[in-house]
């Protein structure tokens, strides 16, 4: 079932590692959005360009960015656009962990609740960012990673000819029913996001978050 959120695009980043294929979501919304085609274009571009210039040098290079697709979520057949080039692989040569192996990077809104927060598993992770005793990020890497994430963060608030808009978390539902499933907002909400962390602990892309 479709539900729609007001004012919002999802972009989703699509990856490839040797047989792999893995993706992150991330959303951007803004009071302002009027969600046409060359409004989704632009954020989209938008999106590859700081993931390529910040993120894709952190990671293995037997990881590619293959493209971003970003869509409208006014209706469910909103305005769609894929940005697909050039294709762009991690910059860390050397051993790599297999790919089921993630970064782990959390969405931070300042607001509790489960419909506030998120969370997203980047793969590509190079065998030199990982400390092989207690199996977690290398203490070395946190701050220039949460410095690159700060830095698509501000890229993402300031996308060319377009008013207010930022990253935020989507929320689409709203508790439980009495069968213990979801309850579905008649229309969704987003929060937007203050900050992006990397976790010191690593995860993995389950099939139910290699989407995340």
């Amino acid at each position: 079932m479709f539900i729609p959120v007001p004012n919002t695009i999802e972009l989703v980043i699509e990856y490839t590692q040797a047989d792999n294929t893995a993706a992150n979501v991330l959303h951007w919304g803004s009071n302002d959005l009027a969600g046409d085609n060359t409004l989704v274009t632009t954020v989209s571009e938008r999106l590859r360009a700081t993931w390529a210039a910040n993120i894709m040098p952190k990671l293995s290079n037997t990881l590619a960015m293959q493209r971003v697709t970003a869509r409208s979520l006014e209706v469910a057949d909103g305005p769609q656009a894929t940005t697909t080039a050039p294709l762009t692989p991690g910059g860390i040569v050397g051993v790599t962990t297999t790919p089921q192996v993630a970064f782990v990077v959390k969405k931070v809104t300042g607001l509790s609740g489960a419909s506030r927060r998120g969370r997203m598993y980047i793969p590509g992770i190079p065998a030199n960012a990982i400390d092989p005793a207690p199996g977690n990020v290398l203490g070395a890497q946190l701050a220039p990673w949460n410095t690159a994430l700060a830095a698509v963060r501000a890229d993402m608030a300031s996308v060319p000819g377009v008013g207010l808009g930022e990253l935020v978390v989507v929320s689409r539902y709203q508790g439980v029913g009495a069968d213990g499933k979801p309850l579905p907002r008649p229309s969704g909400i987003f929060t937007p996001i203050n900050l992006l962390v990397l976790q010191s602990a690593i995860g993995t892309q389950r099939e139910r978050n290699n989407r995340g």
